[in-house]
């Protein structure tokens, strides 16, 4: 079977080996017995050539063509072996170019190839083997001369098919155990010249081999290079990639260039091209660049291998979204009240998935991908690619980048994080919005003319003054309600920036307890909100304020009376004496009754709903006053007694 990756690495760790023994070896004691096939031998289809190495007579070797789809090697001992790779099954022999180390160190020797002692150089045509279309290749060989192992080789040129090839000459090392490299004749090698200031970069974004642009000087003399092969490898096997390695890389995996006078060499690799190992050169993989100068044969014998560049690693980076906005779009106090928008990048290549994250904006100009990359999954929530344009509300639990809950009133920047697939593309891309988001929620107000102030008292200050109010209809962001006196006069100018910013002497304090209405009574010391006592003959205007809570609402609201209240001192006219004043519920009517001190003081009733609809109105001319109910639905009412436009006293009834 054809070389694999496994195979292909196992080779090169053994060919580390290999370089290291014969670098071990003393040289000055190696003796090359050298033959010239003159002329050479020229076989086809059945032909066969017996090769006898050490020339003793004996046949070490048969090289012979099967006569219909496959050239073999076959050795003719027990202990000769042809240098390749494969197994007891099937093996083929390496076609190693010249200078290329043979020797013990190699692990890659086969005896059997098929059962019968042979090894495939090219079997159907290219089918499998390493002997497809080459040149001057050489078959690195091992046999048995007197008990002991020598090294040697054969140089042959094989077509496409395998029906047409050449025996040219061979050689082997005299002295036992002593490697001997391709192509040695015993008079010495010359080296081809060697490449220098090899750079690999990343030049596109195409995710391929096509990224990569190799930059390196040619050889000092061109006229020893045949060519040179440019090799990317992975920068984790620089370690065991060495000259003997590189000779042994197929013609697949490495892209050749052909000597025309330098002095330098730009090549753009192919899009389909492969690493060392015959993977395909791919993005976030480092790689370092290795140019292997093949000899000419003639003015060179030796190959020549160039220092390692540094890492170069292919990077694509995917584009970012655009058109981002936000805005506040709902009443929750969370990260779902946002509503994000953006649009597609203008190209979805590569992009795995786009995540909106929610920043500070305090710490928008200091946020960038790295941070972005660092967020745990709860600090960001995903949107599918699908072409846009999109628009999602961040989960409810989801946090901002620096861990904490969605506040109210706090600006916040949205970012968009355009996650790379890591196939396609490897560097993500962020980009934020242009204007920043706060969320609001308005705490719910009451009814305006719900409110209403009432005389009930001859103090001459805040006790006289009482309000009653209906609720508001939600209280979930109201931390207290305040109930505030203001001048007529100074009414139609007075605003919920005022009354926040009132001292506590100037307002009533009630907290909301579910209550459907509350009613309060000032104290005698507090102020209106001019900062004066509240008096007698003094018309003024009730404001109550819902003042928010801060953490399910933001933004505190503000209601008037409909009807201002003055307060007045009446003849008679007490605490004492107002607390005689009755409303009794009865079947269809409320009985009104007065003391007899209010009788002929030209008193008034309206009993008013909780919507602040005056339902039903009497004058009190005696001491029992009726209000026709029968109309009326249950619920909730209040009698409001005035004198003429000044309200006295409020009683709350219930029709049932």
């Amino acid at each position: 079977m054809n070389n694999t990756k496994a195979t292909l690495q196992k080779r090169l760790a053994q060919y580390g080996l290999l370089t290291a023994a014969i670098a071990a070896t003393n040289e000055a004691d190696a003796a090359v017995v050298y033959t010239d096939i003159t002329p050479d031998f020229t076989g086809g289809l059945g032909s066969q050539y017996f090769l006898d190495l050490d020339n003793n007579g004996t046949d070490d070797f048969r090289i012979w063509h099967n006569g219909s789809s496959n050239l073999y090697i076959s050795p003719l001992t027990g202990t000769n072996e042809a240098l390749g790779s494969g197994g007891a099954t099937f093996a083929y022999p390496f076609a190693l170019t010249s200078g290329a180390a043979i020797s013990s160190g190699a692990g890659g020797w086969f005896n059997n190839g098929y059962g019968g002692g042979f090894q495939s150089l090219n079997y159907g045509s290219c089918s499998f083997g390493n002997w497809c279309n080459v040149t001057d290749r050489y078959i690195g060989l091992r046999f048995d001369i007197a008990g002991s192992i020598h090294y040697g080789w054969v140089r042959l040129d094989v077509d496409f098919a395998g029906n047409s090839w050449t025996v040219k000459d061979y050689a082997y090392e005299t002295n036992p155990g002593i490697g001997i490299t391709a192509g040695d004749t015993g008079t010495g090698g010359t080296a081809a010249s060697n490449s220098t200031g090899i750079v690999g970069m990343d030049i596109a974004e195409n995710s391929n081999g096509s990224d990569l642009e190799v930059t390196f000087t040619a050889g000092i003399d061109e006229t020893t290079i045949s060519e040179y092969r440019i090799m990317a490898v992975k920068a984790a096997l620089v370690g065991t990639f060495d000259q003997a390695a590189a000779e042994l890389v197929p013609m697949a995996n490495y892209t050749a260039i052909t000597p025309s006078g330098g002095p330098t060499y730009t090549q753009v690799m192919a899009a389909g091209a492969l690493d060392s190992d015959g993977d395909a050169i791919v993005i976030g993989q480092p790689y370092r660049i290795f140019i292997l100068n093949v000899a000419d044969g003639v003015n060179a014998t030796l190959n020549s291998f160039s220092a390692a560049s540094a890492d170069v690693t292919l990077n694509t980076t995917v584009l970012a979204a655009t058109g981002i906005s936000a805005t506040d779009a709902g009443d929750n106090a969370d990260a779902s009240d946002i509503s994000v928008s953006f649009g597609a990048a203008p190209s979805e290549f590569g992009i795995q998935e786009y995540r909106t994250i929610i920043v500070k904006s305090s710490n928008a100009a200091t946020f960038d991908l790295a941070a972005a990359q660092a967020l745990p999954a709860t600090a960001y929530d995903v949107q599918a690619v699908t072409g846009g344009p999109y628009s999602l509300n961040p989960s409810a639990t989801t946090t901002d980048s620096d861990g904490d809950a969605i506040a109210l009133s706090l600006p916040y920047t949205m970012f968009v994080w355009s996650v790379s697939d890591g196939t396609s593309a490897n560097i993500d891309s962020l980009a934020s919005a242009a204007t920043d988001v706060t969320l609001e929620i308005v705490a719910a107000s009451v009814n305006g003319p719900d409110i209403v102030g009432s005389d009930i008292d001859d103090n001459g200050n805040g006790l006289d003054l009482s309000v009653t109010f209906n609720a508001a209809s939600n209280e979930t962001g109201i931390l207290a309600y305040r109930v505030i006196a203001v001048k007529d006069a100074s009414a139609s100018g007075f605003t919920i920036n005022d009354a926040l910013a009132l001292p506590s002497t100037a307002w009533m304090f009630i907290n909301p307890d579910g209550s459907p209405s509350y009613t309060t009574v000032f104290e005698a010391i507090k102020t209106d909100s001019d900062g004066d006592l509240i008096v007698e003959n003094q018309p003024y205007t009730i404001f109550v304020v819902s003042f928010a809570n801060t953490q399910q609402a933001s933004i505190s609201t503000m209601s008037f009376s409909q009807q201002d209240v003055t307060l007045i001192s009446y003849v008679g006219l007490n605490e004492a004496t107002l607390d005689q004043i009755a409303a009794i519920v009865q079947e269809g009517q409320i009985e009104i009754q007065l003391p007899e001190a209010l009788l002929g003081t030209g008193l008034n009733a309206d009993l008013v709903n909780l919507s602040g609809q005056v339902v039903g109105s009497k004058s009190l001319n005696n001491a029992q006053n009726f209000i026709n109910t029968e109309e009326l639905v249950n619920g909730i009412y209040f009698v409001h007694l005035k004198d003429g436009e000044n309200s006295i006293k409020s009683i709350k009834v219930i029709i049932q």
